[in-house]
Order: C-alpha cells, then structure tokens, then sequence
C-alpha cells in the first residue's frame, strides 16, 4: 500500500485522518461527484489533518483546500482502480516546496527472445538443388507477423541431407507469439533455367509446440499455405526439417 506523505516521516496518521471525517465521508459515497465540498470542514482540522503548521509557513484557505483536493484526487484513483493495477499507479501526493511527485515504477515483463536453430532437411534428391537456403517467418491469421530472414547458403551435403548449421533470432519474443500463430519454415534455391527463386517445400512449428530442444518437422508440397489448412505431404519417406529451439532471456 501507498502512503501519502508530506514533510512529516510517519505520514499522516490516525488523528489527521480523524479531523478528515468529514471529507473522506463524502469521499467513499458510491455516486459522489468531484471535487468535493469542503466549506464544512473547519481550518484548523484541515492544517492539522496536513500537517502544515503556523511556523512553517503562511498557508491561507485557498492553499488548504487545494492541498486536501489533491489527496482526495489521488485516493479516489486509487480507490477506481482494480487490486491488480495498485502497484502501478503514479501517486503524486500533496505538493511540497522541496520534494517532486513520487512516482512507483512498473516492474518490466520479462521476455525471452527465440533463436531457431536450422540444422539440416531431408529430401531424396538432397544433391540437386543449386543455393539452398530456408526462409523463416512467424505468422498468425495467414499473415506474416514479421518480415522474413533467410539463412546462409547451405553447401554441404550428407546422408540424403543438406546442411545448414545456422541459426536465427526470430523478431518476435516468445510472449508476443500468440496461440494459433505458428513458426513457418520455406526452403528454397536457385533455378537456373528460369533466373529465380524458388520454393521447394514447407514446414511449420505451432505456437503451442514452440518449445525448447530438437524437432523434427514434416515437409510439405508448395504452394505454402500461412493458415496452415490446405497440407499435402512432400513424401512418405521418413525426412523432416531439423531445427532446434533455444531461449534468450532479454
């Protein structure tokens, strides 16, 4: 809880609060409007109840009254607002000659970046393709939530696979990934007889799979399809993407 404090290191105590009856009656009333009525409360409870003494300084009735309509004003956010957000509410307090608002800083979210780690894809005519490289994206809703990153060119080639061993830091954290958004892989190379590039197959990582360590990931026909609905298999052969998932804390 926030306490209000002005110039006085304990704060306002119980029997500044007792020569406040009368405002904070009106105060806590379900349908009461701002600002409230204070002509009913006697000076003397309203500089005794904010601590302002006579040696201080000279304080006259109109700053009094606005020293207690800025308390009010602050309760009554505070008050208004859900259990949840009290930590996070700026709370200026009475203004003092010598000391600014204080203000309680939100605590950050921590967030986790991910780094997707390609490592190599399977496909029965591995040695074929001039330049390959995979392309990888986050998308949600059949659309990219980021823009695309390709990895490096992979040239080597073993065991029906061709080997990548790059890694790539997707843009979005993990928290801003939302379920039903997915991870999408594309990997693609060089036509020479045409002059571009080319797609030859897919894969995808759900959201609700994106977890750390090794997957295998089923290739499928192009074209790609961001909503993930229309999914034909590449082959019945047992080859897969191979990435692995790795989080950063930011």
């Amino acid at each position: 809880s926030q306490v209000i404090r002005r110039g006085d290191p304990e704060g306002i105590n119980a029997e500044n609060m007792k020569s406040l009856q009368n405002v904070f009656e009106n105060l806590f009333k379900k349908d009461k409007k701002f600002p409230l009525e204070l002509g009913d409360v006697a000076m003397d409870d309203l500089k005794h109840a904010m601590g302002i003494v006579e040696e201080e300084r000279e304080t006259d009735v109109e700053d009094v009254i606005e020293l207690v309509e800025e308390t009010v004003s602050v309760a009554a956010r505070a008050r208004q607002r859900p259990a949840e957000d009290l930590q996070t509410i700026i709370v200026s307090g009475p203004s003092s000659p010598t000391a600014g608002p204080r203000v309680a800083t939100p605590a950050k979210k921590a967030t986790r970046q991910v780094m997707v780690h390609i490592e190599k894809i399977g496909l029965k005519d591995y040695d074929i393709y001039v330049d390959p490289f995979v392309s990888v994206c986050v998308v949600s809703g059949g659309k990219n939530m980021e823009s695309w990153q390709d990895t490096a060119i992979g040239k080597e080639r073993a065991d029906r696979h061709i080997l990548f061993g790059d890694c790539l830091t997707l843009k979005s954290t993990y928290e801003s990934i939302l379920p039903g958004a997915a991870v999408m892989f594309e990997l693609k190379h060089f036509k020479a007889q045409k002059s571009k590039i080319s797609t030859k197959c897919w894969a995808f990582l759900e959201r609700e799979d994106l977890k750390e360590g090794r997957h295998q990931l089923e290739l499928y026909k192009k074209p790609t399809d961001l909503k993930r609905k229309k999914l034909s298999l590449l082959s019945i052969k047992e080859l897969y993407l191979n990435v692995r998932i790795e989080f950063k804390q930011n």
